[in-house]
């Protein structure tokens, strides 16, 4: 039977259920609902094994959305694991039959960026008769309702949609609650996620590890047919006069970090005709830059090999955060794919201070002072931003895939004792 706590959950989703497919959709779940009963109900009694116990692989549950989280932390974690010779095996959370097969073979079972549903505690009943470690895995704080509701980025979403994704963190906190560890891309936020496991999850803790966003061998390859083009002009960089400022977003859910920067690149925009600014995904121009319009070109959001190129043909990529907890516990993506184009980045100190050599690899402006005159350093001196983009580039290779976040998913195994077939 359902928990009382997740009374509440359960209409919502019979709701959802009716709302999307009427009384057919509701039909499938109740269906759905009594296979996974059925399965449990068929269950033998606990196997003698407990963790450390070699069993067969890493089991990661995860779903493609969005698209960028499941590029950097799901099939990056496929080839990290991969280059140690790690099985691993990933099963999305469309089948409970499926998904308690995948767990029978697991070592350790990751959940990953999962919110608390009637699948996922069937899922961590059968691991935790199986005895296997279930560590909970996020790259950003969708778990505190308090930091999101906080998040003035939500600001622009249409009220209904903030609601729901302010509503929605207490179900991803819920799902963490229940884990026995922890994995993020940043030592923040697996400290905050620790913090905020439950206090007796039916079996020991294992801790928590860092596995950072890494460059896998899909994104070398595509740097160096970058570095082709930009060798044979195919992406004229700076060779026509214009000097494009770049910036990227993956959800709607930036506006107010672009804005940081917006009053300074208005004055760039203002005192130099020949800079335009690339805007990728979803993002809004603030205000400040609308009559700059005919100067802004508008991307759609991309695959992540052609979001590469297209921002290659860049000469200045941006990142202005905002200095509020939401964002302090995000991690250096935009940093890596700036260095891995050999393009300089200027980034606001928050969270860009812990990975930027500021003047080397890059640039960080607090202010719009900083702001103003390190984009005018750079929009007047092509030959500084192809020496930074260089450094760049030899920087960020520390976060390989195959390399050093390979040798971070190794870690993590050994420091949750788990033994897996290599």
């Amino acid at each position: 039977m359902l928990r009382p706590g997740n009374a509440r959950w359960a209409a919502e989703k019979s709701l959802e259920a009716w709302r999307d497919g009427g009384v057919r959709g509701l039909v499938i779940k109740a269906v759905d609902f009594m296979e996974k009963r059925r399965v449990r109900a068929e269950a033998t009694p606990p196997l003698p094994i407990s963790p450390g116990v070699y069993r067969g692989a890493v089991v990661m549950l995860a779903d493609v959305e969005p698209p960028q989280c499941w590029h950097y932390r799901v099939q990056q974690k496929r080839e990290a694991f991969g280059a140690k010779g790690i099985p691993f095996v990933v099963v999305r959370p469309t089948s409970s039959a499926e998904v308690l097969s995948a767990v029978q073979l697991a070592s350790l079972l990751i959940i990953y960026r999962q919110p608390m549903s009637m699948l996922l505690q069937d899922v961590i009943v059968e691991a935790r008769r199986l005895r296997i470690p279930v560590v909970y895995e996020a790259d950003d704080i969708v778990y505190r309702q308090d930091l999101v509701g906080a998040n003035p980025n939500l600001a622009t979403l249409p009220a209904d949609l903030r609601k729901a994704v302010i509503a929605g963190a207490a179900d991803y906190a819920e799902a963490l609650a229940v884990c026995d560890g922890v994995i993020s891309s940043t030592q923040p936020l697996a400290d905050d996620m620790a913090a905020h496991l439950g206090s007796a999850t039916g079996a020991a803790r294992v801790g928590s590890a860092v596995i950072e966003n890494g460059i896998d061998a899909s994104m070398w390859s595509i740097s160096r047919g970058i570095d082709h083009d930009l060798a044979s002009g195919k992406i004229p960089r700076g060779k026509d006069g214009r000097v494009v400022i770049g910036y990227g977003s993956g959800s709607r859910a930036h506006d107010a970090d672009l804005a940081v920067a917006a009053p300074a690149l208005s004055r760039i925009l203002a005192e130099h005709p020949n800079v335009q600014l690339r805007l990728f995904g979803p993002v809004a121009p603030p205000p400040t830059l609308i009559r700059f319009a005919d100067r802004i070109e508008r991307v759609p959001i991309l695959p992540q090999g052609e979001y590469l190129w297209e921002f290659a043909h860049a000469d200045i990529a941006l990142a202005p955060l905002l200095d509020v907890e939401f964002n302090h516990f995000k991690s250096q993506v935009k940093y890596a794919e700036a260095g891995l184009v050999r393009l300089p980045l200027v980034a606001s100190p928050t969270v860009y201070g812990n990975y930027i050599d500021d003047g080397r690899t890059g640039f960080i402006a607090d202010g719009q002072a900083q702001w103003h005159e390190v984009l005018t350093r750079l929009v007047t001196d092509a030959e500084l931003r192809a020496r930074v983009g260089q450094v760049a580039r030899a920087d960020v290779a520390r976060w390989d895939v195959a390399g050093p976040i390979a040798d971070q998913a190794a870690a993590m195994l050994s420091a949750f004792g788990v033994k897996v077939a290599n």
